[in-house]
């Protein structure tokens, strides 16, 4: 974009080249240009909220720099909370200036932990956008899209997880998955909301 706003993307890895737009200016994350750019930043966005996703510099650095530091943090948040955790996200406990939204559930979560309504954007996840168009009938529908554990699947192998399938299906996590998906009480409730239920 052609707005005056000078962008970095900061990678991980040379690889994550092919998610982000052509010519676009990318830094490796902890490199001596990152730790520049990061000290001139006006705005940092991350969908990870966690110190060491942010700061290019060991932990035992931040009191060196701290002075030098004047971003305002933006959040992304990437998924929806399942669960109220104050010790983790509150403003004491990270550095969001202003968080996106996913939903009400999580808006009053924030608010209750402390957040105040002007740092808390509610557009939603773009995920639900594309979701949204795709689905052109009109026919109630709920996606179940659970994540699997990491000690479920296996190693990460070149950016493909390996799966554990004797480990998975004789796991506690598979078992009252599947006792769920095949209970009386949840086709009983899809049919009273008229919701068809497929595989």
């Amino acid at each position: 974009m052609s707005d005056g706003v000078d962008r970095h993307y900061v990678l991980t890895d040379k690889k994550q080249n092919k998610f982000i737009p052509p010519k676009a200016n990318t830094v490796i994350f902890g490199s001596k240009k990152h730790v520049e750019l990061l000290l001139h930043a006006s705005k940092v966005i991350t969908a990870f909220i966690e110190n060491n996703n942010v700061f290019p510099f060991p932990e035992k650095e931040y009191s060196r720099y701290a002075n030098q530091m004047q971003f305002e943090t933006i959040y992304l948040q990437h998924g929806v909370l399942h669960i109220d955790m104050p010790w983790k996200y509150s403003p004491e406990k990270i550095i969001a200036d202003k968080i996106v939204v996913a939903c009400d559930v999580d808006y009053r979560l924030f608010r209750k932990n402390g957040f105040a309504k002007t740092d808390l954007w509610k557009v939603g996840l773009p995920r639900f956008d594309e979701l949204h168009k795709a689905n052109k009938s009109d026919k109630q529908r709920i996606l179940y899209a659970p994540s699997w554990r990491s000690y479920l699947v296996g190693e990460n192998v070149n950016g493909d997880w390996k799966a554990l399938d004797k480990k998975f299906l004789s796991s506690r996590y598979y078992m009252e998955t599947k006792a769920f998906l095949e209970s009386d009480v949840l086709y009983k409730m899809l049919e009273k909301q008229e919701c068809g239920f497929h595989d």
